[in-house]
């Protein structure tokens, strides 16, 4: 297939590398001093860091440390709501990026090249580190080595393994179709741009009342109750609910370069991120899982990225940030093993004062940041290295 990605779009950095780079400027983007992306790295990090903080707390066996069940319940409850609300800015930050690094003179299979050759390598490697710690079904590996399992509604299939790579196969189909749903963004009216926002604000509440009052809530989800385990893949897990945050992102993308932004600062985007959260938690859990931080999370990423594309001041770009950006993917891939895994296998289900039990989760988080280095160091950077560019085609030794 031939077929190039359409974009009006210059040049920026991808989701997996948070180098900023400068954006050539058109009638389609605005005209700043500075176009720069250098603050996303950062909130990525923190990201992770909630991601990893609610999963060091869920009310599984040999997982959450505390022995004080009740102050361990409540920790794990100020969590919850922002991480499900990562899972969202992590999806629109992948559309507002691969939007915003899209090229007109890009093919389908190099992009699917680049894509794959990111994700794809990590995941291998931590799921038979997976597989030889804990086995499994052929029924729950054959789904997960081709990235398909969030397809399936039942826990033991999209959770196996490598619990943490469900994401992944929602990344895939949208990889699939991003050149042709880029070509539908790319034609929307700029006046429009923000109904379409609302239409995908209101498409997420329509699926999560649907799921809450229509699917049954049997068989329940682990640990997620009163919520059903097919209320829960619905409104979470499955790819084309998903797809909305993706291309919400690839919206949020034109509305900057257009000039629709209105202009929200980042730290109002992070007071109303929090403030949802907070409400998110009054609300029956379905709307938690997506609906509540969905829009926040949206201007959460725009609002960062207008922050470097006007040159504003802001604490979250350094090297520091953009090597713990770059090391995210590879943090995510392998926390889940140490948290989940050590838990189980180490600790064996111990229980521990709240102080000791702050110290395991911040070994835990040493552990992870450790394997995450290597990951990255050892794996994924070189094999990026090598395959995400073209080999440019050898000359001819014998003329024709």
């Amino acid at each position: 297939m031939t077929s190039t990605i359409p974009a009006s779009t210059g040049s920026a950095p991808p989701a997996s590398t948070p180098t900023s780079t400068s954006v050539s400027t058109s009638a389609d983007q605005p005209k700043p001093s500075k176009l720069r992306l250098a603050t996303l790295p950062g909130l990525r990090v923190f990201a992770s860091l909630t991601v990893f903080m609610d999963h060091s707390l869920l009310p599984l066996p040999g997982v959450n440390p505390f022995a004080d069940t009740a102050f361990g319940d409540a920790f794990e409850a100020v969590f919850r709501v922002a991480a499900f609300g990562c899972v969202s800015f992590f999806f629109v930050l992948s559309g507002f990026l691969l939007t915003w690094l899209a090229k007109p003179t890009d093919s389908y299979g190099g992009f699917l090249r680049r894509r794959l050759v990111r994700i794809y390598p990590g995941h291998l490697v931590t799921m038979l580190i997976c597989l030889l710690g804990m086995g499994a079904a052929l029924w729950q590996v054959l789904p997960n080595i081709f990235l398909v399992q969030s397809w399936v509604p039942r826990y033991e299939v999209w959770a196996a393994l490598n619990g943490s790579t469900w994401s992944l196969a929602c990344e895939i189909p949208f990889y699939l179709l991003f050149p042709f749903i880029l070509r539908w963004v790319n034609k929307i009216a700029p006046s429009r741009l923000w109904w379409w926002v609302g239409g995908i604000v209101a498409t997420v509440f329509v699926v999560s009342t649907i799921s809450n009052f229509l699917v049954p809530n049997t068989p329940q989800f682990p640990f997620s109750s009163p919520i059903g385990m097919t209320q829960f893949w619905m409104v979470y897990t499955a790819p084309p609910t998903r797809m909305l945050d993706f291309v919400l992102g690839m919206i949020m993308c034109r509305i900057i370069k257009t000039g629709r932004w209105i202009n929200l600062g980042l730290v109002p985007a992070i007071a109303i991120y929090l403030v949802a959260g907070a409400v998110g938690l009054l609300l029956p859990f379905t709307y938690e899982l997506a609906f509540v931080e969905i829009l926040p999370a949206a201007l959460l990423v725009t609002a960062a990225a207008a922050t470097d594309v006007h040159n504003r001041r802001s604490l979250l770009r350094g090297k520091i940030w953009a090597k713990l950006g770059d090391m995210s993917y590879s943090f995510y891939l392998v926390h889940g093993i140490v948290v989940f895994g050590g838990g189980t296998l180490l600790r064996n289900g111990q229980l521990f004062s709240i102080p000791a039990a702050f110290g395991i989760i911040a070994i835990d988080l040493l552990v992870s940041l450790g394997l995450a280095w290597l990951l990255y160091t050892f794996v994924e950077r070189p094999i990026r290295t090598r395959w995400s560019v073209a080999r440019p085609k050898l000359p001819k030794l014998i003329p024709t």
